[in-house]
């Protein structure tokens, strides 16, 4: 695996976006979330460029999640979409689930750290979306100009494939 540049070859600005490690999209978000009982829209990044046979990591800060009632089970999502819009029936590319605490108003904070490998030379969009799939109360992403959720995307480079050994 190498660099996707040649000695001596001319390097513009359009040539940044395929340095690994980069952070190639990123968005943040200061306020919380509607509150909800089905799965809703929270944070997208659009316009990605991508391309095939590169890995890409999907990342969020610690997001905070709350239910108005103690116990409910709350289910972040990570979609994407590599032919428009990401929506909340885009692919599923990774989920987190969290049990409240034992009382209502007690929150937990958790992020996604994911990869998405392309297949495609293309446009990616991600979306992060939050729903309740246990319990009974309103549930949402909580957030403050103090403490904001961040959506990012890290171009990774190359896909060196599947290299790890299953134990």
């Amino acid at each position: 695996m190498g660099y996707p540049f040649q000695s001596a070859q001319v390097f513009d600005a359009a040539d940044v976006n395929d340095l690994p490690g980069r952070i190639v999209a990123r968005a943040k978000r200061e306020t919380a979330s509607s509150t909800t009982t089905t799965e809703i829209a929270v944070l997208r990044l659009d316009g990605i460029v991508i391309k095939n046979g590169w890995v890409y990591e999907i990342c969020t800060s610690p997001l905070v999640f709350d239910s108005s009632v103690a116990n409910d089970v709350i289910w972040g999502r990570l979609r994407t979409s590599t032919s428009g819009a990401a929506t909340t029936s885009s692919t599923i590319l990774d989920a987190m689930a969290e049990t409240a605490n034992s009382a209502s108003g007690n929150q937990r904070a958790a992020g996604f750290s994911t990869l998405y490998e392309s297949a495609v030379d293309g446009v990616l969009s991600v979306l992060l979306s939050v729903a309740r799939i246990g319990g009974t109360g309103n549930v949402r992403f909580s957030a403050s100009t103090s403490f904001p959720m961040h959506l990012w995307v890290r171009n990774g480079g190359e896909d060196p494939g599947d290299t790890g050994v299953e134990l």
